[in-house]
Order: structure tokens, then C-alpha cells, then sequence
């Protein structure tokens, strides 16, 4: 019986401007008995058991995997991996790339020496895969993101933080808001879809962003923004309309008005640089 496999590739493109390390294929493998897997790697690939139990080969030693292990196919290294026929597996996997992908799979805990291991979080770890697999199945609006902001749950998945960054659960929504709204302030993003994305509630996201930056994400989004409609303004010929409409504002009077609020200027003073 053949293994039924099922794979979807990632938006690439937006994702290179996004980080420097992300997914480009999610995949799923149901084995069908004799699945075996031989060949030497050149691209990064984690991989965890949802069910069933394995058998990977590292050199002359051999490893039984389980329901909730990890392991992964690392650049330059001969993978060796199969079911165990008694007990098919299933699994998921990941394609890594960008010029970071190594940092963030020494982040999850593996590396050149520790190939498989099992993660503090199983299921947390399952639901990152399984979660990215269903938004390829079923794409929807700002797809990319909703991606990141999964794929960056991994490593906190697989190795626990310390009791004492614990007393922080916030943290680390604040840190991925930023990074989101970095990469995707000049694409339209807005509060409602970043706190569906981050998946917490308008209220909290308002609350801790105040708490942490002295300001709402409605300011720290629209301060973004601007920075960037300055750029396009000094760096490019585009007009002062495109410019807003690229930088995500609906109205171009509310452009102006902001754009004058921020940098005291207007964005054709700021273009002369008679501001």
C-alpha cells in the first residue's frame, strides 16, 4: 500500500520580505506500511509524529520514534527514515529556507548533532504544523501572516520558557504585533486583522500596548506607515495618491492630515524637503 501524501506550498515571495527564515511547503504523510525514506538532504525540514512510531537512522545508530517526536532533515546530512509496519505513522513536515533557517531550528532545539528529540509541548507543537496545513488548504485574506504568526510559536512549543518569563505571557505578543506590523504596514494590514491573526482580543492588544510602548497599535501602526510613505515619497516617483493608497490609508485627506500630525509637513513639503 502506497503512502497518501499530501502537500501545499507556501506564498514564498511575501514571506522573504517578511523574515529570514519561513516555510515553504507543509505537508502530511500518511504512511501505508512500507514507507522509507533514504537520500541526502540539502534543505532544512522539522517533521513530528502525530501518530504511529518510527525508526530514523543517524550513522550506525538507530532511533524508535513516537507520537509527538520531532526530527529533521538537516542540510548536508544522509536522512534515513521509515515506519515501523506494525504501527503505520502519520506525520507532518516542513520545508525551511531563508538565510536564518539553521538559527531557527537551533531556536526549536535541534542541530548538527541532536537530529530528533521530543518537545516540551507536544500537542502545541502538532498544533503549529496541523495549523499551518489548514490555512494552505484553506487560504484566506493576509494568508502570509496568519503563517508567521504560527510558524513563530514553534520554538516556545518545543523548549519550554523559564518559570521566570512566564510571569511575561504578553511578551511575546507584543513582540510578534511589531514584527507584524513592520512587514505588513505598507499592505493594508489593520487592527481587526492583526488581533485575529495574533488571535487575542481588540481590548488586550490595545491594553498591552499601552502598558509596553506608551501607545495604542492604532498610533504605532499609523507611525509605521508614515515612515514608510516618507520613503516612497524621497525614493520614488510615485504620486502623493498611490503613495497613501500603498501605505494602507483608504483616504487620502486622512493621509494628509496624518501624514502633517507626524511630520509637520505636508507630503508634497516633505518630497521638497522644504519641510
Amino acid at each position: 500500500m502506497k503512502d497518501l501524501h499530501i502537500r501545499y506550498f507556501v506564498p514564498e515571495s511575501t514571506l522573504k520580505e517578511m523574515s529570514a527564515y519561513y516555510p515553504t511547503v507543509i505537508g502530511h504523510l500518511t504512511g501505508g506500511g512500507q514507507s522509507h525514506y533514504r537520500f541526502p538532504a540539502n534543505y532544512l525540514c522539522p517533521h513530528i509524529l502525530v501518530s504511529g512510531e518510527g525508526i530514523l537512522k543517524l550513522g550506525n545508530r538507530e532511533v524508535r520514534l513516537k507520537a509527538g517526536d520531532m526530527f529533521t532533515i538537516w542540510p548536508g546530512q544522509l536522512m534515513d527514515y521509515r515506519e515501523d509496519p506494525s504501527n503505520r505513522w502519520k506525520f507532518y513536515y516542513m520545508h525551511v529556507r531563508g538565510e536564518q533557517n539553521l538559527n531557527f531550528a537551533r531556536a526549536c532545539g535541534f542541530s548538527e548533532n541532536r537530529m530528533w528529540f521530543t518537545p516540551d509541548n507536544p500537542e502545541k507543537a502538532k498544533e503549529v504544523f496541523a495549523g499551518i496545513f489548514e490555512l494552505c488548504k484553506n487560504p484566506r485574506e493576509n494568508l502570509e501572516y496568519a503563517i508567521m504568526a504560527l510558524f513563530n510559536r514553534l520554538p516556545d512549543a518545543c523548549r519550554e520558557q523559564p518559570e521566570k518569563l512566564r510571569s511575561k505571557p504578553f511578551k511575546n505578543l507584543i513582540e510578534n504585533a511589531v514584527s507584524l506590523i513592520g512587514s505588513a504596514s505598507h499592505q493594508g494590514i489593520n487592527i481587526s486583522e492583526l488581533s485575529e491573526i495574533l488571535e487575542v482580543d481588540r481590548s488586550t492588544l490595545f491594553r498591552k500596548f499601552r502598558r509596553q510602548l506608551g501607545m495604542t497599535p492604532v498610533e504605532y501602526l499609523n507611525r509605521h506607515k508614515i515612515t514608510r510613505a516618507g520613503e516612497l515619497l524621497r525614493t520614488t516617483e510615485y504620486s502623493v495618491k498611490d503613495i497613501a493608497r500603498m501605505c494602507g490609508f483608504s483616504s487620502e485627506k486622512y493621509f494628509f492630515k496624518r501624514f502633517k500630525q507626524l511630520t509637520g509637513a505636508t507630503p508634497s513639503e516633505f518630497r521638497r524637503g522644504t519641510s
